[in-house]
């Protein structure tokens, strides 16, 4: 299976976003906002590759 650059940048900025969400101040909207959504798209990501290499389907 070829690599898709989309996934790879998303993968990036998910990084960046876990790096920042660790350095910021834990009372903030902005950690709160990034708390809200890296690791479901971590974990939503996740699934989507395992099923690509004949792991679990994609629901």
């Amino acid at each position: 299976m070829k690599r898709k650059a989309e996934f790879d940048i998303l993968k990036g900025i998910l990084i960046v976003f876990v790096v920042i969400g660790h350095v910021v101040d834990v009372h903030t909207t902005l950690h709160k906002i990034i708390f809200w959504f890296h690791m479901p798209a971590f974990f939503y990501g996740s699934r989507v590759f395992s099923a690509s290499s004949g792991g679990c389907s994609v629901v």
